[in-house]
């Protein structure tokens, strides 16, 4: 493996724990890494443990064995799967809430907040609370919360899976953007293949029971990706061949 100099390096992690009396491996020998501005996807049967190292990587979980290094360090960002918003905040509250929870004076949470609600398109629902909000304009709401604090890490745990199609394409799109100006990198667990090839620079296969890593495809194709092109479904059938061998 090829530490990175700058990015997140996963060498040799292990991962165990308790549940009940009974001690589950969940990961063993992880070892691979993200680089600066690059997107990594992990892709792999349920239960491979692909959220627990995303918890791994965001320090909410100990390895048991393995290094971690992280040099984006306090510049790195969690998104969650259920959305993870605090129900009693309104939509620029939980947007700045990252910014308040690290001292940043109100007027800058403002302007920082009224920046990252227009780039990811929720001008007009600044003070909606999130009950009010379809599960798509949800998700957006976490989006922003994460690129308020200027990431250079974005973690993404199966943000589109909870979504209609259109609504993920949209999502998918707009994120595709931000990540185009910006330039963070991204380590992202995703529900289906075609959303790894159509996002990833990298494409990690895990095999289960324990989790590890099986394959790594390298997706050179050019961006904007056209995913009704033979290149695409030739990659899809490819990472699709490789999960189904773990199967």
């Amino acid at each position: 493996m090829n530490t990175a100099i700058n990015g997140i390096s996963i060498e040799g992690i292990d991962y165990t724990f308790v549940d009940g009396k009974k001690r589950i491996h969940a990961l063993s020998k992880i070892s691979f890494d993200v680089g600066a501005g690059e997107i990594v996807a992990l892709v792999g049967p349920s239960g491979s443990g692909k959220s627990t190292l995303l918890r791994l990587c965001a320090g909410l979980l100990k390895p048991t064995d393995g290094t971690i290094h992280n040099t984006f360090g306090k510049k790195t960002a969690m998104i969650f799967q259920d959305f993870a918003l605090f129900p009693w905040l309104s939509v620029e509250e939980n947007i700045q809430f990252g910014l308040l929870m690290q001292d940043v004076e109100e007027k800058k949470r403002q302007k920082i907040a009224h920046e990252a609600v227009v780039e990811i398109g929720l001008s007009g629902f600044e003070k909606v609370f999130p009950k009010s909000l379809s599960g798509g304009m949800r998700q957006r709401v976490g989006v922003a919360r994460a690129l308020a604090v200027e990431p250079e890490l974005l973690l993404m745990d199966e943000p589109f899976s909870a979504l209609d199609s259109i609504t993920s394409d949209r999502l998918k799109r707009d994120l595709l953007a931000v990540w185009q100006k910006h330039k963070f990198a991204i380590l992202i667990v995703v529900h289906t293949i075609a959303d790894a090839v159509e996002l990833a620079d990298r494409i990690v296969v895990f095999s289960s029971h324990p989790g590890s890593v099986k394959k790594i495809f390298k997706n050179d194709l050019p961006r904007p990706r056209n995913m009704r092109e033979k290149p695409a479904y030739d990659l899809i059938d490819a990472v699709t061949a490789e999960i189904d061998s773990t199967l």
